[in-house]
């Protein structure tokens, strides 16, 4: 399997996709709308891309590079959200990356954190047990 990627950076020359192998110990939890670590360039400098596509197959006449690492475990943005910025590249002729900066969270891409909120029930016996204190 491979992914089509968005690099983060703001240098016009980029404003394209990537494609990245994803390694075998990945498959199971890729998927579209999350960060990935990427080597880069010829010095393969480690650097956050924005996964925006998945394919089975790619016909590439190049050494594909393998993603490194992923980030999230979850999606940034939803599909429809993504259907948006691909819509709005293609109706107004805008650079992607330019387009999905609409959607997203309004930071870096890089720079986002996600946030978890504990929404069990207070009461659950297990959870009294995990956090009562030791004597």
């Amino acid at each position: 399997m491979y992914a089509k990627v968005i690099i983060d950076s703001n240098s016009r020359f980029l404003d394209r996709s990537f494609t990245y192998k994803v390694p075998d110990k990945f498959l199971d939890n890729i998927q579209t709308a999350t960060r990935v670590l990427v080597p880069f360039g010829k010095g393969d400098k480690t650097v956050v891309a924005f996964v925006y596509e998945l394919v089975e197959e790619v016909d590439a006449s190049y050494t594909i590079k393998e993603i490194i690492e992923i980030i999230d475990d979850r999606k940034l943005i939803s599909d429809e959200l993504m259907d948006l910025a691909f819509f709005m590249s293609k109706r107004y002729m805008s650079p992607i990356k330019a387009s999905l900066k609409q959607v997203m969270p309004p930071t870096k891409v890089k720079d986002i954190k996600i946030f978890y909120e504990n929404i069990s029930d207070k009461s659950d016996e297990f959870l009294d047990y995990l956090n009562k204190k030791e004597n």
